[in-house]
């Protein structure tokens, strides 16, 4: 048996941190990565698609969306897929969704918050499911599976839309532990709500594919996709990660220890991204030593350069630039910036970034502190 497994999807994804029009590009994006979804699940004859929760970002998708992906849907049933659906906690069975409503056609909607168990695939495999519990997510659910579940002639699978919390409790959205997976009598575990692919526990594989495509800069990743699994009919598993696009997300990280200007941040990321690409830049370094630096001044100096640029400011502030006069931290600053003074009006700007780095080091240096 062969199945598709996906999950996190997040179609209609607001992409809140990004102007209108980048946006709306990367909204784009994700409907194209849910077509190669569908392409994929057709081109390797697949049995059926498990979906783990979190299709739409939103509980109530617009109807333009809902159609789209039932059209998708329809085709994969085309190529006698059969697809199942557990809900998540971003698109949980409220009234008037889309899975309440069976506007998702061929797509069987598993939103009741309590274990189902379902024979699929003519009866060549057991499938055991359960919605997202909205307002009880602190519910180890597969604990209360194991209450119920037992051996079987055929593979059982299970999905879910639940946190691997390793045990410690630490998650409040249907955690679930090694020894709770372990204890499954199951051949695998098709999970979501974990943003990045991973296999917390080997036996069963109990794996999260993660996005399809780029929806938080959280969880970046250089390429998205989905898990193709391949179960035997005595259960032996085999799990393969399928990509299906390539982040257009560019992640820099900027020193701006005695960097001066916007403009020179500017030209050196002009060489690092595309056009068509999205500047993540992470600022690192000492705010003391590059005034007129800021994230909104850089974000807007980066406009032309990109589609749209996300800035993190992670510098730093603990540079002590004053002194007692008549130290010897009190000279070597005065004749630092002394020499800064000197340079002649367009010097080379590396000239001027080489005193702030002495002017950092030397003071760090000075006060014992380690850059």
């Amino acid at each position: 048996m062969r199945f598709l497994h996906a999950a996190d999807i997040h179609l209609g994804r607001a992409y809140k941190r990004l102007p209108p029009e980048a946006a709306e590009v990367c909204r784009s994006d994700l409907r194209e990565a849910f077509r190669h979804l569908v392409a994929l699940a057709l081109a390797r004859d697949v049995d059926a698609i498990l979906l783990a929760g979190d299709l739409f970002d939103e509980p109530l998708p617009g109807q333009d969306l809902v159609r789209f992906v039932r059209y998708q849907l329809e085709m994969s049933v085309a190529g006698r897929a059969e697809i199942y659906s557990v809900t998540g906690n971003h698109d949980p069975g409220v009234p008037g969704s889309p899975y309440g409503s069976g506007g998702l056609g061929p797509v069987t909607t598993l939103a009741t918050p309590s274990w189902e168990r379902r024979e699929i695939l003519g009866g060549r495999c057991v499938l055991w499911s359960i919605g997202y519990d909205w307002g009880n997510e602190s519910r180890r659910v597969l604990q209360e599976l194991s209450h119920r579940i037992g051996p079987a002639d055929v593979p059982q699978v299970v999905l879910v839309h639940a946190d691997y919390d390793g045990g410690g409790g630490a998650q409040h959205y249907m955690p679930f532990s090694r020894e709770e997976a372990e204890s499954l009598p199951v051949s695998y575990i098709a999970t979501g709500h974990v943003h990045a692919r991973e296999t917390p526990v080997s036996r069963p594989p109990t794996c999260y594919p993660g996005p399809i495509e780029f929806i938080s800069f959280k969880s970046q990743a250089e390429q998205y996709g989905c898990l193709m699994v391949e179960i035997a009919s005595d259960g032996r598993t085999e799990v393969e990660f399928a990509p299906l696009s390539t982040t257009r997300v560019c992640r820099i990280e900027v020193d701006l220890t005695g960097m001066y200007t916007p403009e020179a941040v500017r030209e050196a990321l002009a060489q690092r991204v595309r056009p068509d690409q999205i500047a993540h830049v992470r600022l690192v370094g000492l705010r003391e030593l590059s005034p007129s630096m800021d994230a909104g001044r850089l974000a807007a100096e980066l406009s032309d350069v990109c589609l749209a640029t996300v800035v993190d400011d992670r510098t730093r502030g603990d540079l002590d630039l004053e002194a007692t006069p008549g130290t010897v931290k009190d000279e070597f600053i005065r004749r630092v910036r002394q020499r800064l003074a000197e340079l002649p009006e367009g010097a080379d700007e590396d000239a001027a970034r080489e005193l702030q780095l002495v002017m950092a080091y030397g003071v760090a240096a000075l006060d014992g502190v380690r850059l």
